[in-house]
């Protein structure tokens, strides 16, 4: 090589070590802080929409216990998802069917209401600033309280504005304009609603938003625990709004669709009566 080459290969393999030990330095700073994320609705928080990075060095989850004769009052069978909706299991000798946004719905709802104020609540870096309608900015304003006990702070920000400072840990920043919005709605059409319906209106708005929603696609691992805490928790029957989170069908009426039994021929408790009911018990 020429001189002027020799000197041009000499700067290119510099300037390239240079970059390499750039890179290098902000790759290892940039994964150098492990931040755990608040767990706030117990081992279902991996259901929201950022879920902290998983350890893959962590050991697998056990498998479900296969369901014996034994066992099968106690133990829940995972079958599987429909329609990105519904969680499907076989538990205490029932089929169920759980609609997963209304179970994780409640499931929030309730946590949220066990842990009110600050605790729940993370400061924002760029507060939200809100213009609004007269009505809305009163109503925000008179019911500062209502939105603390939710997990908001919001102070005036003059000429028809609100600014939000704080939110709930379980939504993310770009829903609270949303969820100020949708909380200040329900409390102006709730106008004589006492404080606790005010603030019971906020939580589930803010519930709302953050559960998973159908359609979500979500790991099986995840819907298993969901599912196992709706059929182990009385207290996860109804979404906040009233609709029901699990339908049950049990094996007698199953088979009372398919033919298989006749109301005849079968008893509810699965014992066949003495007389038959003809070739259409028969089954294999």
């Amino acid at each position: 090589l020429n001189p002027s080459m020799q000197k041009a290969a000499s700067f290119w393999v510099k300037t390239t070590a240079e970059n390499f030990s750039h890179v290098s330095d902000v790759q290892s700073s940039s994964f150098s802080v492990d931040e755990e994320e608040p767990d706030l609705i117990g081992d279902l928080s991996s259901f929201r929409k950022t879920p902290a990075a998983r350890d893959e060095s962590a050991a697998p989850a056990a498998e479900p216990e296969i369901k014996t004769e034994d066992n099968a009052s106690a133990d829940i069978l995972y079958i599987g998802e429909a329609f990105k909706t519904y969680i499907i299991v076989e538990f205490n000798g029932k089929l169920c069917m759980i609609d997963k946004h209304a179970a994780h719905e409640r499931i929030i709802f309730n946590r949220l209401k066990e842990q009110r104020d600050a605790e729940a609540s993370q400061v924002m870096l760029n507060p939200v600033v809100l213009t609004v309608s007269k009505a809305e900015y009163d109503m925000i304003l008179a019911n500062k309280v209502v939105f603390e006990k939710s997990g908001f702070a919001v102070e005036d920000f003059g000429d028809g504005a609100v600014a939000v400072r704080q939110r709930p840990m379980l939504i993310d920043d770009a829903d609270v304009s949303d969820v100020v919005l949708e909380i200040a709605e329900a409390l102006l059409l709730g106008r004589s609603d006492g404080f606790d319906e005010r603030l019971d209106s906020a939580l589930h708005t803010t519930a709302c938003k953050a559960a998973i929603k159908a359609g979500n696609v979500n790991n099986p691992e995840e819907l298993k625990k969901l599912a196992e805490r709706v059929c182990f928790d009385d207290d996860v029957r109804y979404c906040p709004h009233g609709r029901p989170v699990m339908i049950e069908m049990s094996r007698y009426e199953l088979e009372k669709q398919f033919r298989r039994i006749h109301n005849s021929c079968r008893r509810p408790d699965g014992e066949r009566k003495k007389r038959p009911c003809g070739s259409a018990c028969k089954k294999a």
